[in-house]
């Protein structure tokens, strides 16, 4: 195993409770963006308040979603943030799902610098700022940020990089300083595992529910991906692109931030469920309860093995016509996929009379 990053990050809301906490803040009011939940917040507003400062303490992630759940936000239209850097549609999204849980807010194009602009005038501030993204061009992407009073004096207006940018920036940084081979595959298995506070809050829709650990899983795997595209001289989206097995592993944990990242021949086999019926299943399959399932329906059962000799089991049925390919189980952290297959598979082979091949786990 080699391991190309090992670091322990400090919490961004204990050290800004320590600093601020000192006996010359005292009296000054601040707001925060930490990506924090809320009541992790509200409990370092408390302890604030114990030392003399006024904090609001407010979601860097999803500002106007947070808003809207925390404070309220005014019915009528609200004027998206403004950055020339920013995507089409990039503020609108951000808001998602707001607009499912309350009567579809009016989204229209604002001039305000990274602020929405509600309906009563007020504003719910976005910090965002431009960095590098995995091929090198400047991109937009959320921030934390500080911002400190002392009377009417603006003393503070900064950018305050958490440990969940941090996390981020390291990870990329400890993967593009390695030497790595000319061509791909460059590794087997690279694992990240990272231990960190955020967000999981199920929202009242669905069955959405805002996942900062899994925004930061989604943001490092698909940011290597185009990272290993670039070295390899790959434009971004190759689909066919194999640099090798990218693991992240994002866990939560209160207090500081660890973060490691290491090359390994192959991560062991998931031991995943017992005897979990296929219709009430909430949770992954194993390959033994797949291959269970194929072995009841119709059809010739084939298998290969994938580069690091995981089992790949399949079910074909021959037909007349055109035919149908279903797969699932691409993704490790997307297992829903695997049940739904499975699931379907009965009316797929009683309903489809060209041939159909079934691959639940790829």
């Amino acid at each position: 195993m080699t391991v190309l990053l090992d670091v322990v990050l400090p919490r961004t809301l204990d050290a800004l409770v320590a600093r601020f906490a000192a006996p010359e803040w005292r009296g000054v009011r601040l707001e925060a963006w930490l990506f924090e939940d809320e009541a992790a917040r509200r409990e370092g507003e408390t302890r604030l308040l114990g030392a003399g400062v006024t904090a609001r303490l407010r979601s860097a992630y999803k500002p106007l979603l947070h808003a809207f759940l925390e404070e309220g936000v005014p019915e009528g239209a609200i004027q998206l943030p403004f950055h020339p850097a920013a995507a089409p549609g990039r503020f609108a999204l951000e808001a998602y799902p707001l607009a499912g849980m309350t009567s579809p807010p009016a989204f229209v194009s604002g001039e305000a610098l990274l602020d929405y602009v509600l309906a009563d005038g007020k504003s719910v501030f976005a910090p965002n700022r431009v960095t590098p993204d995995p091929r090198g061009d400047p991109a937009l992407s959320c921030c934390g940020w500080l911002r400190v009073w002392r009377g009417n004096g603006l003393l503070i207006d900064e950018l305050l990089e958490t440990e969940f940018e941090q996390a981020h920036r390291r990870v990329l940084e400890a993967v593009r300083a390695h030497p790595w081979p000319a061509e791909p595959p460059f590794f087997e298995t690279l694992h990240i595992e990272i231990d960190i506070g955020g967000i999981k809050r199920p929202l009242p829709i669905g069955h959405e529910c805002i996942d900062t650990g899994e925004a930061l899983h989604e943001d490092l795997y698909f940011g290597l991906i185009e990272l290993f595209q670039a070295r390899a001289g790959q434009p971004a989206g190759e689909r066919k692109f194999q640099p090798g097995q990218i693991v992240p592993e994002v866990r939560h944990r209160n207090g500081d931030a660890t973060v490691r990242v290491s090359l390994v021949p192959r991560l062991p086999d998931a031991v995943l469920l017992g005897d979990e019926q296929l219709e009430t299943a909430s949770r992954a399959l194993d390959a033994v309860q797949v291959d269970a399932i194929f072995a009841s329906l119709p059809g010739e059962r084939f298998s290969t093995r994938s580069v690091q000799g995981r089992p790949i089991s399949g079910l074909y049925r021959a037909g007349d016509g055109p035919g149908l390919v279903v797969t699932a189980g691409q993704h490790a952290n997307e297992t829903s996929g695997v049940v739904g297959l499975l699931r379907a598979a009965p009316t797929l082979l009683a309903d489809t009379s060209g041939p159909v091949a079934l691959v639940a786990i790829e």
